[in-house]
């Protein structure tokens, strides 16, 4: 073989080799591009998995095991708080219910927290004591069901179970309405409650809360 004939045969070989090298660079990019595609697809699969499917799940167990403790709460104090329940639902409105509200603020307590037996006690004292004293502001006796409405002018208006009005407020006098101290001459005026009482009886009430 002559020197001419060892160029060629190197150069076809050099060609040869550079095919080659072509061929696994193709090779290497289509398998990158296989293995990002299936990373984006199992990705876009767990999303998937955790958005709609563990996640859901897991709200709805905690959410049941969060029925199952009231459930069991509500068992073992409701008859201690329920007696609350016609007082405090005057402010918060027909569809309150004292025992959810006692053990919501209980069971999302995070951190150290005293007992069901010591809170619920507590509780009932501090709502005992609150509401007797609010009773006792207004001049009516402790075993009083008492309602708080609002006027369609703002105001408020604190009653008895029977349609006694004990205090109330005046709210902001419409158009053409005489407000206080501007009435008509000749026209008697009612003595109203003192507005910083009633102000005080529901400030008292959100207290409760």
């Amino acid at each position: 073989m002559n020197e001419q004939e060892i160029y060629a045969y190197l150069n076809t070989l050099r060609d040869a080799v550079l095919q080659v090298v072509d061929r696994v660079k193709e090779l290497e990019k289509k398998v990158d591009d296989s293995i990002a595609s299936t990373d984006k697809k199992v990705n876009d699969l767990t999303s998937v998995v955790y958005d709609e499917i563990i996640n859901p799940a897991n709200e709805y167990i905690a959410g049941q095991e969060k029925e199952a403790r009231f459930d069991d709460f509500n068992e073992k104090y409701g008859e201690k708080l329920r007696p609350f329940n016609e007082d405090l639902s005057a402010l918060e409105g027909d569809d309150f219910d004292v025992v959810r509200e006692a053990f919501d603020k209980y069971d999302d307590f995070e951190g150290d927290k005293m007992g069901e037996d010591e809170y619920v006690e507590a509780l009932v004292e501090q709502l005992g004591d609150k509401l007797s004293s609010i009773k006792s502001a207004l001049g009516v006796p402790e075993d009083t069901e008492i309602a708080v409405e609002q006027t369609e002018d703002g105001g408020t208006i604190v009653t008895t179970e029977d349609g006694e009005v004990v205090a109330s407020t005046e709210g902001e006098a419409t158009e053409g309405e005489a407000t206080e101290g501007e009435a008509t001459e000749g026209e008697a005026t009612e003595e109203e409650d003192d507005p910083g009482e009633v102000a005080a009886f529901e400030e008292e009430l959100k207290n409760l809360k």
